[in-house]
């Protein structure tokens, strides 16, 4: 009995200082908000915009950052826990970046989002993405003008309407399972 009440309690310490130790995400990568106003839309869109660790240190205050961009709000916990881990042996083998998306869910965006499968010429998306929404990013934080685009199905499908439609709007792009229904765009 006294065997098992000492591996009980080794146990339960083992365990309590794996617990203690455990590091918050959000401590390493702080979230700040950005909202960009637009013609394109009545209301504002409210954007995440996880940085780096090293953004806000002193010795990283001349450093600039590449930035990636996904349209879905739920990327952000995955996007910037994948991009700290690979970057967090000072930018090895990943290079630290912002990670940008939205808030939350916007009911004009995706009316125009919807849009371009009934008519493709209609690239009022690029444009905001192009005067607005990247200007904001580029006027607030410090970015060295590489732009990454990632979406998965239906962003993955825009992903592929701005790089037929305009291939330099961003410098690379992370397309996943597009979704092509409908011959989108």
């Amino acid at each position: 009995m006294m065997k098992i009440i000492v591996t009980y309690l080794i146990l339960m310490i083992g365990l309590h200082s794996v617990i203690v130790e455990a590091t918050d995400i959000t401590a390493l990568n702080p979230i700040q908000s950005l909202k960009v106003k637009s013609k394109y839309f009545k209301e504002t869109i409210e954007y995440n915009v996880t940085l780096p660790k090293s953004y806000s240190e002193v010795k990283g205050k001349d450093k600039k950052y590449f930035v990636i961009f996904d349209l879905h709000p739920r990327s952000q916990p995955y996007l910037s826990g994948l991009h700290d881990w690979l970057s967090h042996n000072g930018d090895w083998p990943w290079l630290e970046s912002i990670i940008i998306t939205p808030a939350n869910y916007n009911p004009e965006f995706a009316k125009l989002f919807k849009q371009i499968v009934s008519d493709p010429s209609n690239q009022t998306i690029l444009d905001y993405f192009e005067h607005d929404l990247l200007k904001a990013i580029d006027e607030k934080y410090r970015t060295n003008g590489f732009n990454i685009y990632s979406g998965f199905m239906g962003n993955g499908a825009l992903g592929l309407f701005t790089l037929l439609n305009r291939p330099t709007l961003f410098n690379a792009y992370i397309i996943t399972s597009p979704s092509l229904a409908n011959d989108f765009g």
